[in-house]
């Protein structure tokens, strides 16, 4: 248990750790009003049922006689609601106590999601092909709230309610040793027994449902993200059989660990009643009168009423500890697994301008886990203000290139070098900036038009004269304003689920103008278009070649005719380059392809 919070304690942020010292303060408080409520009772009960002991017991008579009372039933009177005040007091420390834990749980879930949301978001564009989407959204949305339900919160709760238990034990002991043993042998030693018992399937159910939850979230994503094809192809039924018995697996094993979590503390109940009637009568067997079994009894019902919640506390908090150590194992795996986010520079970064060339100079890049290279050896020169296209058949490596040149995958060899300067960390960012890029498919946001077309600008930052020239470049203009309920400020649905494949293409293409970049990469960007789209989309593409630098890929040849230099590529290598009438000459592998 304590090695599930120091692991915890270590994954908190620094100021997370020091508000949880300063609330351990408030705990420590909680602890000593509690047992300061309970020790005054004694004494009251004394008294209540002996009255000459005001004048017998030292203390008691002090108090009596420095505050001048003359008869007993008015001290008694007031005894009785100061001993409320403070039992009042105690429940005002422990509502305040509870409040500031359960803000702290909250808030750490908080923080460690964002942390978990912005790892990710750090690491490098490769780290994204190796893992999937659904297993990142659950860690930052699920698993980060378990950790607060089964981990941060329980250990609090776990250390706030052990001291509550301690210092309630002491001031038993020193009151009535007896009693004091009777009371904590009995409720201590059975819930000793129970999680000894529990601790195992705990662990084991804390693993299982850390698997259903991942079950769940995959198909979850699978259904909603295919849901075009699924509806069409009936096959909603498949996909719910995934999903219903991992859910029922979660459910089962969620309702098991809170029955666990709870089910002691009724029979710890039940015990505690046959305790206190064993209790009488083994202290009128001791030879003790009423009026001395009176004030013990009242205190044991009255620490049994606060040592069982607490103790049940207690309990509930290691048993979720112990199922929650799966997910906190999953998390500071993640920490330790992944690069260290180096947050991007918060000062304006000037975009690079190529002046003369981009050279890629001997480059070959594998992806993890793969035996084969995806590209290799390639060298090619790329002349600013020009424009080049990339073909090749299925798996010849021209998107992978492409995401080399965008500096989203480094180059395991070579080095793409820019008017005579290698790009590396350094100038990676300068570079990006000068980059505008339209891939084959289209993220689009559930926000409006304007926003999706500047994605990333703040809306009040976003400048609208630009947002219409770029739309009118992608050959969307028209259609935004006459088509479009409320023009540029129309929300395209989830994924751009209410417009056309061509309608998203065409914004994308709008998207990368935006930037107004320096070089244009487009990843088959056309290829949604219909046939007289995008001969005018192409057009206003190569109405800029001379402006900007144009590198595309594309299946239809038509598409890179215009290009100054089309590049061939084949299982990854560099097979062929010229222009489309220089290939068409002499390249068979061309020819072929037209």
């Amino acid at each position: 248990m304590w090695n599930t919070l120091v692991r915890t304690v270590a994954l908190l942020a620094p100021k997370d750790r020091r508000r949880g010292a300063h609330l351990l303060v408030l705990v420590v408080l909680m602890a000593m009003s509690e047992t300061f409520g309970i020790a005054m009772l004694l004494p009251f009960f004394m008294v209540l049922s002996r009255p000459q002991m005001i004048e017998i017991q030292p203390a008691i008579s002090a108090i009596y006689h420095g505050l001048g009372f003359t008869d007993h039933h008015s001290f008694l009177l007031v005894f009785g609601l100061v001993a409320f005040a403070v039992v009042v007091l105690a429940a005002v420390i422990r509502i305040a106590t509870t409040f500031m834990m359960n803000l702290f749980a909250q808030k750490s879930g908080h923080r460690m999601a964002e942390r978990l949301l912005e790892t990710y978001l750090r690491q490098p564009y490769v780290f994204f092909l190796q893992r999937h989407s659904s297993e990142l959204t659950k860690k930052i949305t699920a698993d980060s709230q378990m950790l607060v339900s089964y981990v941060v919160q329980p250990g609090m709760y776990v250390i706030a309610y052990t001291l509550v238990v301690i210092t309630m034990t002491g001031v038993m002991l020193a009151l009535d040793p007896f009693v004091a043993l009777s009371v904590g042998g009995v409720i201590g030693g059975m819930y000793v027994l129970i999680f000894r018992a529990s601790k195992r399937m705990l662990a084991r159910i804390g693993q299982e449902l850390d698997v259903a939850n991942n079950q769940r979230f995959s198909s979850i994503e699978v259904a909603i993200g295919g849901i075009k094809d699924i509806k069409l192809m009936g096959r909603e039924d498949v996909y719910l059989d995934q999903f219903r018995p991992a859910s029922l697996r979660a459910a089962r094993h969620q309702a098991i660990s809170a029955a666990l979590a709870e089910s002691p503390r009724y029979l710890i109940e039940a015990v505690a009643i046959g305790g206190a009637l064993t209790l009488a009568l083994l202290l009128l067997a001791t030879g003790r009168g009423t009026a001395l079994v009176l004030p013990g009894l009242s205190v044991y019902a009255l620490a049994g009423y606060k040592l069982i919640p607490s103790a049940q506390r207690v309990f509930s908090g290691l048993s979720n500890l112990q199922v929650g150590d799966s997910v906190l194992n999953a998390i500071r795996d993640d920490f330790a697994q992944t690069v260290p986010p180096q947050p991007r520079s918060t000062t304006l970064v000037e975009a690079m301008q190529p002046a003369r060339e981009i050279v890629l100079r001997d480059v070959g890049f594998s992806y993890p886990n793969m035996r084969k290279t995806a590209i290799e050896g390639i060298t090619l020169s790329i002349g600013v203000g020009t424009s080049v296209g990339l073909i090749g058949g299925t798996g010849a490596g021209k998107t992978t290139l492409v995401d080399i040149i965008l500096g989203l995958l480094r180059p395991s060899e070579g080095a793409i070098i820019v008017d005579g300067v290698p790009i590396d960390e350094s100038n990676l960012q300068s570079w990006q900036q000068a980059l505008g890029y339209v891939p084959q498919s289209i993220f689009l946001a559930d926000t409006t038009v304007a926003e999706n077309i500047a994605l990333g600008v703040r809306k009040d930052s976003i400048d609208m004269a630009k947002v219409e020239e770029c739309a009118r470049m992608a050959q969307i203009h028209d259609f935004v304003l006459s088509d479009m309920s409320d023009a540029y400020e129309t929300r395209v649905g989830e994924r751009g689920v209410r417009l056309s494949g061509g309608q998203r293409q065409r914004i994308g293409i709008a998207r990368a103008l935006y930037r107004d970049p320096s070089v244009l990469v487009l990843d088959e960007a056309t290829s949604a278009l219909d046939t007289l789209t995008e001969k005018a989309v192409m057009e206003s593409v190569q109405a800029l070649s001379h402006q900007k630098t144009i590198i595309m890929i594309a299946h239809r040849l038509t598409t890179v005719r215009p290009c100054d230099t089309i590049f061939m590529l084949d299982k990854g290598r560099l097979v062929e380059q010229g222009s489309y009438d220089e290939l068409l000459a002499t390249s068979r592998k061309f020819k072929a392809m037209v």
